[in-house]
Formats: C-alpha cells, structure tokens, sequence
C-alpha cells in the first residue's frame, strides 16, 4: 500500500465524524425539501468514494442514523411513497456486499439467518391461501428487502472499529431525534392538541409509538456503553444522552416502549455485578424523571383499563377467536384484517379501521398460523443465543444486545414491529457482533483494511 494512499485514509479517519454529521444533514435536508439533484451533484465525490472504502459510515452508518426519522424522509415529498432509509437501506447492502467480495470478508452466515430465511419463505408460500390475495403480495418487496439487507450484513466480517462506529451512529440518531421531538413538544409545534410527541416534519408525522420503538436499541446500547467507559466525562455525556432518549419515549406517550425501557433496566441490574450502586442510580433518575412527565401521559395510563389499551384488547380478544380457526396454516401473510372481519362481532366494541392486531405474536399465529409462530420464536432464540459469552469476563456489548432483546420482544407485544427496519437492526447488530474479529486477524489476513 502507498504511502500517499495511507495519508489519504488517515485523513478521512480522522475527520470521519465531520464527513458524516455533514454528508447526513445534507442527504437529510435535501430529502425534506426535494433538492435531490443538488444533494447528488454536491455529495456524489464523497459518497463514492466512502462507499466503496468505509461502508460502515456511509451508506449504513447513515441508514442507521436516520431510521428514528424514517417516516418523515420521503422521497416523493409526501406521505407516501419510498423513503431516503430505504434507498441506503438498498445501498448499504450493495456496499457491503461489494467489499465482501472484493475484500473477502464474507462469511457463511449463523444458522441463526436460516429461521428468519424460512420465516419469510412460509409467508411468501401462505400467499397461495391468502383471503387477500393483493395484501399478501404487497407485504413482500418490504420482507425481501429486510431480509436481503439482515442476510448481507449477517455474513460480514466486522471489524471492532467499524462495529463501534456502527453502534456511535445508532446512539447519535436516537439522542437526535428524541432531542427534536422534546424540543417540538415543548415549543407546542403541533396544531393538533390530540398529537403526542413524535417527529414532525413538513407535515409528514410519525405514529409516536413507532418512533418510541426505534429509540429501544440506542438506548440500549447507550446505556451499556455508559457502564462500560471508566471516563468520568464519557460517563456523563452518555449519561445524558440516556436521560434524553428516556424522556423522549416519555414524551411520545407510549405505554409499551416506557415498559419495554424499564425491561431493559431491569435486565442490565440482573445482569451486572454493580447490582445496589445501579438499583440506587436507576431510582432516583426515575424519581426525577416522574416528575417531568407530561400530564397527558399519566392521563393515558390510568385510561388504559377503561379504554382497553387504547382498542387493543378488543383486538385481541377478536384475534383469539379467530386463532380457533385458523391456529394451522394461518389466513395468509398480512391479512390479519381479514380474519379480524370475520369473527369482529365476537369482540365488545367494533374497532373502525383495526387493521393490525398491535401484537406480533397474535399476528404470527393468526396470519401465519403454527408454522409462523414458530419460525418467529425460533428465530429470535437462535439470535439470542449468538450472544453467548465466548469467554468468562463479563460482555457489557452483549449484555446491551441481550436487554435490547427483551425490550423488543415486550414493545412487541403492543406493537406492530416486525416489518419495520429498527425491528431488523437488532438482529442485524446481534449477527454482527458474533462476526466480530480481533485486530490481528486482519493484519495476518486482510493487510490492506488496517
């Protein structure tokens, strides 16, 4: 290797963090005001050039970056349509795979990838019995999509750097926006009284439970990695990034994500050694948090028996019944609304509109029948089992995986999750950090990456 291509490489490593927080703010604002062909000719040099050399900035550390704001990023200008995520979705995962073959960095993936692989095949084969025969196929360029990118970047092999920068990029996006939803709330941006906090940008809106869902993972991971630094500085920067991740998701008003954080807490105190220092930490922070929180959401919760957990307890007493129907084979791939039509006066009140179950268990098992629910639950236990510690020191990264595990799986009890891109990067970020490799393995097989 070159001296002079050295020096180029050192050069961009040491100001990667401008090159990124720059290039994203200019894909970003572009993409809300539709100035695409500014936004190429402008980024074009850089892109290429990041792309094909530091594919865990750009295009994936920017995909993962902005997937709180995902909703909000379309390219059409509208509510519909194909967002900027998934256009570096798509180019993530022709970066990676690029390098991997060109680099050979490619690894047979986990068998863990093999269950999410037959999840997704079962669904594409209940299209063949689907009520709705469109919906099903609908749902499957989404499902691809997911899969094509969680395959590519299961099969990598991953640098500790680059798994950092990952998980720094992650962090960024969840303090990020829950910094512009608490600012947007605060500032009472929203003409809607009914509107709880979410992002809200050029009319496009976030449902404030989804968004609360994306922030899960970033704080997670910003939690684990505030335990593990032994700076005092560090400790209190992420500390801080915690607190306004926590409030964020307090602010959206989301029941499910506010437990699914205290799941989260509740495993990193199981799991550590510093068990009463952080019970003592966690109780005064929530002690402090409560009283910040909005009087909307204490209003919500005390609501939630009388009003069934906002209709979904209604839901789900109607997918019960039709779960006594259709426990096999399942009604086919996303037509849960389907089968919710046909037994809807079994349930105490008609839910207008109720096309999803607000449950991904409950939609497994009607959609996908026994077969579904099991590839699912499989799935997800052969990931968590990739994070087996390898060796006998305490894995504060896999710890952080672990409690992002449980918190997804409870907010996924209350939500519809499982199509959507935050769902799929805990997978892709447990493969990854199982492909982890140390720093003399590259220097033995891959000289040109150090």
């Amino acid at each position: 290797m070159s001296e002079s291509y050295m020096e180029r490489i050192r050069y961009v490593s040491a100001h990667k963090w401008l090159i990124f927080i720059v290039l994203t703010a200019l894909l970003a604002g572009m993409g809300i005001t539709g100035n695409w062909l500014y936004c190429g000719v402008l980024a074009a040099p850089f892109l290429l050039y990041l792309f094909f050399e530091r594919p865990f900035l750009f295009p994936l550390g920017a995909y993962v970056f902005l997937l709180p704001f995902d909703s909000v990023l379309s390219i059409t200008g509208n509510g519909a349509g194909s967002t900027l995520t998934k256009v570096l979705g798509m180019a993530s995962a022709a970066s990676l795979l690029a390098n991997g073959l060109l680099r050979r960095r490619f690894t047979l993936p986990r068998g863990a990838a093999l269950w999410w692989m037959l999840f997704i095949l079962y669904g594409a084969v209940s299209i063949l019995w689907a009520k709705n025969f469109e919906e099903a196929v609908d749902r499957m360029p989404t499902a691809l999509s997911l899969l094509g990118l969680y395959l590519v970047a299961a099969s990598f092999r991953v640098k500790k750097k680059e798994y950092d920068l990952l998980k720094w990029a992650i962090i960024a996006g969840g303090v990020l926006s829950a910094l512009y939803s608490i600012y947007s709330y605060k500032t009472g941006v929203y003409d809607d009284p009914r509107l709880r906090a979410s992002i809200l940008i050029g009319g496009r809106y976030t449902d404030p439970n989804q968004f609360a869902f994306s922030i899960l993972l970033p704080v997670a991971l910003c939690l684990g990695t505030l335990l593990k630094t032994p700076s005092i500085r560090k400790k209190a920067f992420y500390g801080a990034s915690l607190l306004i991740m926590i409030y964020g998701v307090v602010v959206t008003g989301s029941r499910g994500s506010l437990l699914a954080t205290a799941v989260m807490i509740a495993f990193y105190l199981l799991s550590i050694k510093q068990k009463i220092s952080f019970g003592i930490a966690a109780g005064a922070i929530a002690v402090i948090m409560f009283s910040f929180v909005p009087d909307f959401f204490i209003h919500r919760i005390g609501q939630a028996e009388a009003t069934g957990g906002a209709g979904r307890l209604f839901i789900w007493e109607v997918g019960l019944h039709a779960v006594k129907k259709y426990w096999l084979f399942g009604v086919g791939l996303s037509n849960f609304y389907e089968a919710y039509m046909e037994f809807v006066n079994y349930g105490p009140a008609f839910r207008v509109g109720a096309t999803a179950p607000h449950n991904i268990y409950l939609d497994a098992v009607v959609s996908l029948g026994t077969p579904g629910i099991l590839l699912m639950l499989a799935a997800m236990g052969k990931h968590y089992q990739l994070l087996k510690a390898r060796f006998t020191t305490p894995d504060m990264e896999k710890t952080a995986l672990k409690a992002a595990f449980w918190g997804t799986l409870a907010a996924s009890f209350f939500l519809d999750t499982i199509w959507r891109k935050s769902f799929w990067l805990l997978w892709m970020m447990m493969a990854m950090n199982r492909n982890l490799l140390p720093a003399p393995f590259f220097r033995r097989s891959y000289p040109d990456e150090e």
